[in-house]
């Protein structure tokens, strides 16, 4: 097949394709290109928007821990920074899950995820701060 240049257009010798067939056929090339650009876009702000669900929920947590153990600054920053991470961690498990079920349920999800967030919480609190947070988990 052998492509010729005229006028800006491209036209197929070989094809015999009229002008107004190359134009047709060149739209179509840029309508699909453009839905496909589109379409990668508006996941990547769905992706934006759940890590911004997740920093939400995460603010929530720590906004009821300081509540609860009044958190100093930097308390406060180490334990957001625990529970955003807890919250990917959770999403990444969930996702497996729904590939998978058959080897991650949502208990395992569950407690693999509070077993992090106690294991850091240990080290961000005073011993105090941790037993009253340990306590108020059990009600």
């Amino acid at each position: 097949m052998k492509a010729v240049r005229y006028k800006g257009s491209i036209i197929f010798d070989q094809l015999q394709l009229s002008k107004k067939a190359t134009m047709k056929t060149l739209r179509k090339i840029t309508l699909m290109a453009a839905l496909l650009i589109a379409g990668s876009t508006f996941a990547q702000e769905t992706s934006s928007k759940s890590n911004d669900a997740l920093k939400k929920e995460a603010m929530e947590q720590t906004n009821d821990l300081d509540a609860i153990v009044n958190l100093t600054e930097e308390q406060r920053s180490k334990a957001f920074e625990v529970f955003v991470a807890a919250e990917r961690q959770e999403e990444a498990l969930e996702k497996r899950m729904a590939s998978d079920p058959d080897k991650i349920d949502q208990a395992y999800i569950d407690r693999n995820t509070q077993g992090q967030i106690m294991n850091e919480m240990l080290k961000i609190l005073t011993a105090e701060q941790y037993d009253t947070y340990k306590l108020s988990l059990k009600k």
